[in-house]
């Protein structure tokens, strides 16, 4: 007989009592297994769930422990590169010391028989970390004291160099030199970067005003 046919209030009201409680038990047991099925799913998903964020955490446990224990190495990176910035820094001059270093320039040229003949300094050009301030030189004085006065340049502590050389003898053997010598200069914090006067123009900043 179907479960069914029993089910039925008649037929079970007319059931021997151990069948009657044969079929409670059969529908408690489906029940039971019903919401056990249902609730383990649910935990089965949970636990996978937190084993996931536990995945996770154990991982950044483990980048910040490779941190920790590499940070004294980063840190002594660090301060060899800001000691390395801060020795290439006082190769160059301040805006303020700039004249001093050209006029120094000068000074070495006259200390080495050189005789400069005209000295014209050029707009500055911007850069990025450093402003570049280009000179105009023409000189005349012998071969060897030319080269020892280049060489003397070339030992300044303050960076300096030396482009568009040009070398042509006089008719008494003397030479005649011109040269574009660049030194460089620290850019002062209130100056502003070369991209900031870009989107300055772009802007229309420090253009007049039409007039009305």
């Amino acid at each position: 007989m179907a479960l069914g046919d029993y089910l039925k209030t008649e037929r079970l009201i007319k059931l021997p009592w151990y069948q009657k409680a044969l079929i409670i038990g059969v529908i408690v047991l489906v029940i039971v297994i019903l919401y056990f099925f249902t609730l383990d799913r649910k935990y089965q998903n949970k636990i996978k769930d937190l084993k996931g964020q536990i995945a996770k955490l154990d991982k950044d446990i483990t980048d910040l422990q490779t941190v920790k224990r590499d940070l004294p190495k980063f840190e002594r990176q660090n301060a060899l590169l800001k000691k390395q910035l801060e020795k290439a820094m006082t190769k160059l001059p301040s805006k303020a010391q700039i004249d001093a270093l050209l006029k120094d320039v000068t000074v070495r040229a006259r200390n080495n028989n050189v005789d400069i003949t005209a000295f014209e300094k050029k707009p500055e050009i911007d850069q990025t970390l450093y402003v570049e301030v280009p000179v105009d030189i023409k000189m005349k004085s012998g071969f060897f004291q030319a080269m020892i006065f280049f060489n003397e340049l070339a030992r300044l502590e303050r960076i300096v160099n030396v482009k568009n050389l040009t070398m042509k003898s006089d008719k008494i053997g003397n030479l005649e030199v011109s040269y574009t010598l660049n030194a460089y200069r620290f850019r002062e914090a209130s100056e502003a970067t070369p991209e900031t006067k870009k989107g300055q123009a772009k802007k229309g900043f420090g253009k007049p005003k039409e007039e009305e």
